[in-house]
């Protein structure tokens, strides 16, 4: 995931400030957040990555492959839930 075509530093290219009650899963060494969900701001949720497309790691041919399908699984779970606690269209 860091490295493409033998150059490093493409997962994540820079950072977004997390809003107040985001759930923040990935930092920088520095701890600012490059990825993250928000479920305070909206009535939905945002998903926030500073990098690369994810979906594009599913050409990959190592296990990031994986990213993709299991990003799909959980937008579908998510909306899932929105969905019966009726915050979803």
């Amino acid at each position: 995931m860091t490295f493409n075509k033998g150059v490093a530093g493409f997962f994540a290219r820079g950072h977004h400030p997390a809003p107040e009650g985001a759930e923040v899963l990935l930092t920088l060494p520095d701890g600012e957040p490059i990825v993250y969900i928000d479920r305070s701001s909206t009535k939905g949720t945002i998903f926030v990555h500073s990098g690369n497309d994810l979906f594009g790691y599913m050409s990959s041919e190592s296990t990031s492959r994986r990213i993709g399908p299991q990003l799909i699984r959980w937008i579908r779970d998510e909306h899932e839930q929105l969905q019966a606690k009726g915050e979803a269209v």
